[in-house]
């Protein structure tokens, strides 16, 4: 007898413009079984995915399970006959149809969010999400990002009293939110609370324009 197993790609979620989270399941016949590693995609090739490791996506090991094992419970409830088995699998499709909601980024003020990830850092996954050693490099990488468009602020001056230009509110936003990954508890919340504020601040439409605009190169 054949036996089919392995590891695979499930549970994707919060796809933007084509970046997203997966998580390799180890699987059996294709149904998946445990999670072994969450991963961002930043870009798909032939042979697979580019990218970079993530801490494990509550969300994405949820959607995982639910896109195959609900239609299977499901089946199997509305099959056994019984009004138990049945509501039990009503449920069940309700919430493999309900997980596919999380496959995209629907919210505007997440997909804001999204897109300052990809201007200050290139990626469009949350500093929150990675490895702390992965936000440990990229945070002594950006000191001199900031250092560029500061004029002599820090990030948080820039989320009590504004930012000069709408760079500067980018910049200081991915400063604070790699702070919010690895700084200690009680500085990671007011990091994390402060680039909160400059997220709600700023607008699309300064967003929109730093893609193509004079501070483009700053970026």
């Amino acid at each position: 007898m054949l036996i089919v197993y392995g590891t695979r790609h499930y549970g994707k979620v919060e796809d933007h413009d084509c970046q997203y989270a997966v998580t390799r399941f180890a699987h059996v016949y294709f149904v998946p079984l445990f999670p072994l590693e969450s991963f961002w995609v930043t870009g798909e090739e032939e042979d697979g995915f580019r990218g970079h490791p993530v801490r494990l996506s509550g969300k994405s090991v949820a959607a995982g399970y639910l896109r195959v094992w609900g239609p299977i419970l499901a089946i199997g409830g509305v099959a056994s006959g019984g009004l138990a088995g049945i509501a039990g699998g009503v449920v069940a499709a309700g919430l493999s149809a309900w997980s596919w909601a999380w496959r995209r980024v629907r919210s505007p003020r997440e997909r804001r969010r999204s897109d300052f990830h990809l201007l200050a850092y290139g990626t469009r996954c949350d500093p929150l999400r990675m490895p702390r050693a992965l936000a440990e490099d990229l945070q002594r990488a950006y000191d001199a990002r900031w250092a560029e468009v500061s004029e002599g602020r820090t990030p948080d001056d820039v989320a009590r009293l504004g930012a000069a230009n709408p760079v500067q509110a980018i910049l200081a936003y991915g400063a604070l939110r790699l702070a919010a990954r690895t700084a200690p508890a009680r500085h990671a919340r007011q990091a994390r609370d402060a680039s909160e504020r400059i997220l709600d601040e700023i607008t699309d439409t300064d967003a929109e324009a730093l893609r193509g605009g004079p501070y483009r190169s700053l970026i």
